[in-house]
């Protein structure tokens, strides 16, 4: 009798660590998609590619989760309201026209959404407006009459869910809308980076890939003169492009790819480099490399609204947050960072909240 109960518990025991192992291996299956700080740095939004949207706060606590579609493509916090978040979310079945963009308001349990646009082949990337107004997403559609795939860029009003504008470009990846400006630059597969001028409706060139060169990232300088583009291919891989001189610096041309570029607010650049399994930090500015470090091929990366503060991961077990002292060295924070007090009050927004630069 004592060696069957004895049995019987063991076996218990056995099943429980192997559900345990069989559940730690599906959250390290399910993958980050896009990563996101709000304007107070107080919470992240994590977008996986299972459709579930995720609220954490800055020591990886999680506060709530919602679902939306199948996978999320993107997370993009209000740049005025720490509570707002637009999320695009897709569906991995190219053939059903299901794919939205939705305005979640976070502080209410359950999270509630206002879906401003239903219907779209896919959704590519979303930006808001610097002052929150307005929300920006590069959409693939299907033309009606030929059949044909096409891209648009769509602007809505963020609080009535109005279409306000559009324009058509060749297939649209990654949107960036410059701050405090009309101005949105689009990467495009056939035109390279193109600048859409809200106040005179314009589109424009600013830079045209090399034969051999694809372009994956562009993202916006807090200040608006630089533009940074990732690309992969044989070409060129990093680069600044300044748009007041025209001039741009080569930072990488050896083939290794560069997936994702995102700056600080103080004019530090971040790139991520998948076959290398490396992020690099670079000085705006001149392009020199400042720091370094080790990760996985599939991270994703975001810069608090300060630049004090960044987060990369890969998948839900996963999230590294580092502290960028102003020595701008990345150090592991082995617990929550303090947070400025809370006042209720929303703020103006800022084009820059650095209490350091370069």
């Amino acid at each position: 009798m004592i060696f069957r109960k004895l049995r019987l518990w063991f076996v218990l025991i056995l099943i429980l660590i192997l559900a345990q192992r069989h559940y730690a291996s599906a959250q390290d299956n399910i993958r980050i998609a896009s990563i996101a700080w709000n304007k107070d740095s107080s919470k992240l939004a994590l977008g996986y590619d299972d459709g579930t949207v995720e609220i954490i706060d800055p020591t990886g606590k999680s506060l709530t989760t919602f679902h939306l579609n199948e996978y999320i493509a993107e997370v993009e916090w209000s740049p005025t309201d720490t509570n707002r978040l637009a999320v695009a979310a897709n569906i991995y079945n190219p053939d059903i026209i299901g794919n939205t963009v939705s305005i979640i308001n976070t502080a209410i349990q359950p999270a509630q959404a206002e879906t401003i646009l239903d219907g779209a082949r896919g959704v590519n990337s979303i930006e808001w407006r610097s002052d929150g107004t307005e929300i920006a997403a590069a959409i693939n559609v299907i033309d009606p009459v030929m059949g044909r795939e096409y891209s648009e860029v769509r602007i809505w009003n963020a609080s009535s869910g109005v279409l306000v504008n559009t324009t058509y470009l060749s297939i649209t990846g990654t949107i960036d809308w410059l701050t405090g400006s009309n101005k949105i630059a689009a990467e495009t597969a056939e035109s390279g980076v193109l600048l859409w001028d809200l106040s005179n409706n314009q589109i424009t060139p600013v830079y045209e890939p090399d034969e051999f060169e694809i372009l994956f990232s562009i993202a916006w300088s807090e200040d608006g003169i630089y533009l940074a583009a990732g690309s992969g291919g044989s070409g060129i891989n990093l680069q600044i492009l300044n748009l007041v001189t025209g001039q741009r610096q080569i930072l990488a041309s050896d083939g290794n790819n560069v997936a994702t570029v995102a700056w600080s607010c103080d004019g530090r650049l971040a790139a991520f480099y998948p076959i290398a399994e490396q992020i690099k930090i670079y000085a705006g500015e001149t392009g020199a490399e400042l720091q370094s470090f080790a990760v996985d091929r599939n991270v994703v990366l975001a810069w608090n609204s300060d630049g004090t503060r960044f987060v990369y991961g890969s998948n839900k077990t996963n999230i590294q947050f580092l502290s960028m002292t102003s020595q701008l060295l990345p150090t592991h924070i082995p617990t929550a960072p303090v947070l400025p007090e809370a006042d209720n009050q929303e703020k103006p927004y800022a084009a820059s909240k650095c209490e350091f630069g370069l």
